[in-house]
């Protein structure tokens, strides 16, 4: 435990592009949680959804949804592991970096990727935070 009673988020196991790549397509077919943002898009025809469900102020439950391209879905598993457990402020901290850093085997030309799925997110989070002002 931290210094103020929360348990400390583990980093994730490092994981092959390939691997995450496998872990999102067996979410292939799960409904939706219920928080869902909207479907950001990006060049090419990329499109990300992320789903979430929080309990408490925290994450603990993600799904997305999104076009077939390896490094997109290795990018949407890699983010959704990493924001279980964290509050909508801790998450909307997480940025393009850290999901180029968890997935070295991404050549540089697709870096590009990892901007998507964290605009789905930031969406996401949006779409809670007008929520809970209403």
């Amino acid at each position: 435990m931290n210094g103020i009673g929360h348990k400390r988020q583990r980093a994730p196991k490092r994981r092959t592009v390939i691997e995450y790549f496998e872990r999102a397509l067996q979410r292939s077919g799960r409904p939706q949680l219920p928080l869902i943002g909207p479907l950001e898009r990006g060049p090419g025809g990329l499109a990300v959804c992320f789903s979430l469900n929080l309990v408490a102020g925290r994450i603990r439950g993600a799904e997305f949804k999104a076009t077939t391209c390896t490094t997109l879905l290795a990018y949407c598993e890699l983010l959704a592991e990493l924001i279980m457990g964290l509050t909508p402020t801790e998450a909307r901290r997480l940025d393009t970096g850290r999901l180029i850093d968890g997935l070295p085997g991404v050549p540089p030309t697709l870096h590009n990727r990892a901007g998507l799925p964290i605009a789905a997110l930031t969406s996401a989070l949006a779409q809670h935070s007008a929520e809970e002002s209403k």
